[in-house]
């Protein structure tokens, strides 16, 4: 015999269904507005993030947020240079001793710098934003050969979160460089100063918590060397010269088209100075002739070397002894001692130089058939 089917459970009626969707209705409310109160407070300025904050892109927005204009412009004649950049300016330039040596001369100009991990053009037009330019002041930013990656986003893996601290939500739906799925990541970060904040805040949490049960005073976080330079005279490199290497850029590896990341960063910047009347120059600020000769490919040298030259607002720093960088790219103690002086100079008579000659032998893997 089949086992007898038991009768359905009694059903729903209809002002039961009613009832519970309009229970359901409550509670979505509830958690909207309660997730909206709670997301308020995630900000890059929550006391919570003090203690978190740990990356180039939230220091410079907390330093961006500390200006005090006012003091800023005192001296007489009020001008300011913004340094906005990647790490390879953060590293190139002191900014204490170029405003000491200004003042010294009673320059009108001064200097702010706003250097970050992963500061190209694109990244660093978010980070210009949201500094008080004025007519007559300067912007002098930075460009290197590998911000010129095909889909440089996704090559530079740089999160989302940092990036929401310094774009805005309709600009990431049109970055070609990121797959479709992470630019609908991106999208879906609703609101965004809280996926923005979300680590640091977290992460301030939990020191906040672990120093309290270790009966310590909570610490603050430390801006390192975030908003200054590191004092370093050599890194760990990654691994030798060649085409097998992480920083290795082939012969068809380039873009620099219209769409890409960085390229349409820069026209963003363009356009910003041009609104605001300040000048802008681009650096050009030599990378090690090692790098240069053994990691690139001649066809992507001469590419990029073509793109450079035709930049009208190109200005050349000097090439620095090999000795004088602690990695690859990035200048060390003795060459941000060299570019700050020659800075300074510069800021005094602006005079255009000649780019840096390529002296190192080129291996036969760079060189075209």
């Amino acid at each position: 015999m089949p086992r007898p089917i038991p009768p359905p459970p009694p059903q729903p009626t209809q002002a039961e269904t009613k009832r519970a969707v309009r229970f359901v209705r409550v509670l979505c409310v509830i958690t909207v507005v309660l997730f909206g109160t709670i997301s308020a407070g995630y900000h890059n300025n929550s006391r919570l993030a003090d203690y978190g904050r740990n990356h180039g892109q939230a220091w410079n927005h907390w330093k961006a947020q500390q200006l005090d204009e006012e003091t800023l412009r005192a001296h007489p004649g009020g001008r300011i240079v913004w340094l906005v950049g990647s790490s390879i300016l953060r590293e190139s330039f002191d900014e204490d001793a170029i405003n000491t040596a200004l003042s010294e001369q009673n320059s009108p100009w001064r200097v702010s710098k706003f250097g970050q991990t992963r500061g190209t053009s694109g990244v660093s037009i978010g980070m210009l934003r949201q500094l008080p330019l004025r007519s007559g002041d300067r912007v002098l930013h930075n460009v290197a050969i590998s911000n010129y990656r095909k889909s440089w986003l996704r090559s530079a893996k740089l999160p989302s979160s940092r990036l929401l601290m310094m774009r805005d939500l309709h600009e990431i739906r049109e970055f070609e460089d990121w797959a479709i799925q992470d630019r609908l990541e991106a999208l879906a970060s609703v609101p965004p100063n809280f996926y923005a904040n979300r680590d640091a805040i977290m992460d301030g949490q939990i020191s906040w918590v672990e120093d309290r049960l270790a009966g310590k005073d909570p610490q603050l976080s430390k801006p390192r060397f975030h908003l200054k330079y590191r004092t370093v005279e050599t890194l760990r490199r990654s691994g030798a010269p060649g085409p097998k290497h992480g920083m290795y850029i082939a012969a068809n590896e380039l873009d620099f088209g219209p769409t890409q990341f960085n390229i349409d960063g820069l026209e963003q910047i363009r356009a910003l100075c041009a609104a605001n009347e300040a000048d802008l120059f681009l650096l050009n600020i030599p990378q090690r002739q090692e790098y240069m000769a053994e990691l690139v490919h001649e066809d992507a040298r001469e590419a990029w070397t073509n793109w450079r030259d035709a930049q009208p607002e190109m200005q050349h720093l000097p090439q620095l002894d090999e000795d004088d960088y602690y990695d690859f790219t990035h200048p060390n103690f003795r060459g941000r001692k060299v570019l700050t002086s020659y800075l300074i100079d510069w800021l005094n008579n602006p005079t255009p130089q000649q780019p840096a000659q390529l002296n190192w032998l080129v291996p036969d893997y760079n060189r075209s058939p």
